[in-house]
């Protein structure tokens, strides 16, 4: 699993460009190369969540598979 402060710092990465260049006179192209790349990061994140929240519903499943009482085995019975 990747760690936080990967996380936090893609985070970061992505406000201080844009803090950078707000305001600025800045050349077409080079808007669009910093606009795909923060879409790039942003599709990033979003996989990683993506995946986070799939180990978190594997988890639930094996807990509560873990949780399950095992049912008794039906016997007949002759008389």
């Amino acid at each position: 699993m990747i760690q936080k402060e990967t996380v936090h710092r893609l985070i970061d990465q992505l406000f201080e460009i844009r803090e950078t260049f707000q305001g600025k006179m800045i050349p077409q192209e080079a808007q669009q190369h910093f606009q795909k790349a923060m879409k790039e990061r942003l599709l990033g994140l979003q996989v990683l969540i993506a995946h986070s929240i799939q180990e978190i519903k594997k988890d639930e499943k094996k807990q509560s598979k873990d949780q399950q009482v095992p049912q008794g085995k039906k016997i007949d019975i002759e008389y």
